[in-house]
C-alpha cells in the first residue's frame, strides 16, 4: 500500500489521499459562502495576518525573516500556515494553523493580509478558487529576482489563447501586492508582468537579507559550501544528480578535504529529487545541509558553489569569493529565461 504522510507522521493510503482532495473540493461552496457572509457583516481589519512559504514544508527564506520581525518588532498578530506537526515547535507555538485544514480556512477567511514567498498554495492549495472574498494577498518571493525569470511565469507560456489563460489561472503567479527589494528588482518583475507594474512595490522586499547580514559579521571557517538550485524537470534533476554523483565519487575529493582541513557542506532544494544525504555518504568531510540550514552554513563558508541560485546575490554582503558551476547553462537558460546575459550576472570564476 502506497502510503501518505499528511502531517508527517499519520500515514494515510492514496485511496485516502483522493477521497481527502475530492471532500476539499465538495466543500468549497461552503467555504466561498461563507466567506461571502463574513465580508458582508464583519470586518477584517483586526484580525491575524496569515503567512508560509514552501507550501508549508519548511520555515525559510524571505517569509520567515518577515514572520520573525513581525513577531519581534510589532503588536500585529500573524500566523503561519504549517504542514506538518513536527514544524510546530519551530518556535512559532501558538502562532500557527495547520495548512489545508477548517481552522485555518475559517482564519484565512478571516485575515485582512495574506503572504507567500512561492505562490497562494503556500497558504492553502484551494486559495486561488476563493480570491474574491480573501483579504490583500502579498508576494514577496524566495529571494532576490536578479537573474532567472519567476518558475510560476513559465506556466502556459507555449500555449495560446483560451488555454492559456487557464492554465495560468490553474498554476500561474497571483497576487495583489509585490515586494521588490529595489528598483532594479522591480523592473525585472514589470518585464515578466508588465500588466500588473502598479502592484509591484520597490520597497519590503529580501527580508532575509537581515538574517543575512548578521551571518555576514560570523568570522569564515575552513568550509565550502556547494548550493545548487532547484531544476525543473526531472531529466535536469537527474544530470544535477549525476554531476553531484561524480564529484562525491571522485577519488581525490576526500584526501583533499582531509589534507587541507575542509568541510564540505552540499545543499539541497526542498523540491529536489536528489538525494543529497546519500550522496554526501558517511564521511565527516561532506555534510548535508537543507534550505532551512543554509543561512547557518553561509555564516561559516569561506568558498561558495552554485549556478543560477538568487543566492549568489545574497553572497554579496559576506564579500567572500564565489565559483560559479553552470554546467547546463544553455538548457537552463533556454527553459527558464534570464534578465540578463550570465556573462554579466557572474562576478567570481566559472567552472
Amino acid at each position: 500500500m502506497i502510503k501518505i504522510f499528511d502531517d508527517g507522521q499519520t500515514p494515510m493510503s492514496l485511496f485516502e489521499a483522493k477521497a481527502r482532495a475530492l471532500l476539499d473540493i465538495a466543500t468549497m461552496p461552503i467555504w466561498f459562502g461563507a466567506g461571502l457572509v463574513y465580508n458582508t457583516f464583519f470586518s477584517k481589519t483586526d484580525n491575524p495576518w496569515i503567512i508560509s512559504g514552501h507550501r508549508g514544508r519548511i520555515k525559510a527564506d524571505n517569509t520567515k525573516s518577515l514572520f520573525n520581525y513581525i513577531v519581534e518588532n510589532t503588536d500585529q498578530e500573524l500566523k503561519w500556515a504549517l504542514e506538518k506537526k513536527q514544524f510546530y515547535k519551530e518556535g512559532v507555538s501558538k502562532n500557527f494553523v495547520k495548512r489545508n485544514s477548517w481552522s485555518a480556512r475559517i482564519a484565512i477567511l478571516k485575515a485582512p493580509v495574506l503572504i507567500y514567498s512561492h505562490g497562494e498554495d503556500d497558504i492553502d492549495i484551494l486559495l486561488r478558487f476563493i480570491r474574491p472574498i480573501v483579504g490583500q494577498r502579498v508576494y514577496i518571493g524566495h529571494g532576490v529576482n536578479m537573474l532567472k525569470r519567476p518558475g510560476l511565469f513559465l506556466a502556459g507560456r507555449r500555449l495560446k489563447g483560451p488555454w492559456k489563460n487557464i492554465v495560468q489561472w490553474l498554476v500561474g503567479l497571483d497576487y495583489d501586492h509585490l515586494l521588490a527589494m529595489s528598483s532594479d528588482e522591480k523592473a525585472n518583475w514589470d518585464a515578466v508582468f508588465p500588466d500588473r507594474a502598479e502592484m509591484h512595490l520597490p520597497y519590503g522586499g529580501a527580508a532575509r537579507i537581515d538574517s543575512l547580514r548578521a551571518a555576514s559579521r560570523h568570522p569564515a571557517e575552513k568550509t565550502i559550501a556547494w548550493l545548487p538550485t532547484f531544476r525543473e524537470s526531472h531529466s535536469a534533476e537527474e544530470q544535477l544528480q549525476q554531476q553531484i554523483a561524480a564529484v562525491m565519487n571522485d577519488t581525490n575529493l576526500l584526501p583533499w578535504l582531509d589534507a587541507n582541513d575542509y568541510t564540505l557542506f552540499v545543499g539541497s532544494h526542498i523540491n529536489s529529487l536528489v538525494n543529497m544525504a546519500e550522496l554526501a555518504g558517511e564521511s565527516p568531510r561532506v555534510k548535508f545541509a537543507n534550505a532551512a540550514e543554509w543561512v547557518d552554513v553561509l555564516a561559516k563558508t569561506e568558498l561558495l558553489i552554485s549556478d543560477y541560485s538568487s543566492i549568489l546575490i545574497d553572497w554579496l554582503l559576506f564579500d567572500r569569493p564565489a565559483v560559479f558551476a553552470p554546467f547546463d547553462l544553455q538548457h537552463y537558460s533556454t527553459v527558464r529565461g534570464f534578465h540578463e546575459t550570465y556573462d554579466n550576472y557572474i562576478y567570481g570564476h566559472v567552472a
